[in-house]
């Protein structure tokens, strides 16, 4: 359904042959009511890459209570949701193709019986009161899964952006380093299984940023691709 306000979340994509898929939107207001809208696009893994267990963080953001809108999309029949802590969203049940959206402001743990793909959605700049370099337009990116987080990652931002950010997940006790220094201000979050923190970066160095609606997403390559 082409017609203004459908949403193909949930949509099952097969091909004949090998394909890439991309999701997006020309110019979404996040939520409805919070100026100003911006373009939206991601890759979208493919199902055989979906997996159980996923921890999700608000963007970060210094002028207002972080943010952010957080979709689950099921891809198996009876799919059972839990979140910790259990405040985000009650437990729930999903059928294939079936999605639940909600706001969260919050760092959670996810775990699901089934493969689920997990999304975050930025919300806009009037969402967050005080003018500053943290607020932004929307934004979409997907969430890695557990099972797929790395020990090592290279990150790259334009240089001229006012800032830009690093947001790091690490199970607790863990040794980090942010181009050889250590990361320091961490934060215990989803029931203390991990720890949070948000490094501010040299705008010319390596790091992460999404000021425009264009997430870092790593690819995602099965053993049997690469050697079949």
């Amino acid at each position: 359904d082409p017609s203004y306000g459908s949403d193909l979340s949930g949509t099952l994509i097969t091909a004949s042959a090998p394909v890439i898929v991309y999701a997006g939107h020309a110019c979404p207001f996040i939520p409805a009511t919070s100026a100003y809208c911006d373009h939206l696009e991601d890759s979208v893994p493919p199902s055989a890459t979906l997996a159980t267990d996923h921890l999700v963080v608000p963007p970060y953001n210094s002028q207002g209570t972080p943010r952010h809108f957080v979709k689950v999309v099921a891809d198996r029949d009876n799919t059972e949701l839990l979140f910790d802590p259990t405040s985000v969203f009650p437990a729930t049940t999903l059928d294939s193709g079936d999605v639940v959206t909600f706001e969260a402001t919050s760092a959670f743990r996810v775990h699901s019986t089934a493969r689920v793909l997990v999304a975050s959605f930025f919300e806009g700049e009037s969402s967050f009161p005080v003018p500053g370099p943290t607020r932004g337009d929307p934004a979409q990116t997907h969430i890695v899964p557990v099972a797929q987080a790395q020990t090592a990652s290279a990150f790259l931002a334009p240089p001229n952006f006012t800032a830009n950010w690093a947001q790091l997940i690490a199970p607790a006790g863990s040794a980090i380093t942010v181009d050889g220094a250590a990361a320091v201000g961490w934060t215990a979050g989803s029931g203390a299984f991990f720890d949070l923190a948000r490094t501010p970066a040299r705008p010319a160095g390596f790091t992460s940023a999404d000021a425009a609606g264009l997430p870092v997403f790593p690819g995602l390559v099965r053993y049997d691709e690469v050697v079949g």
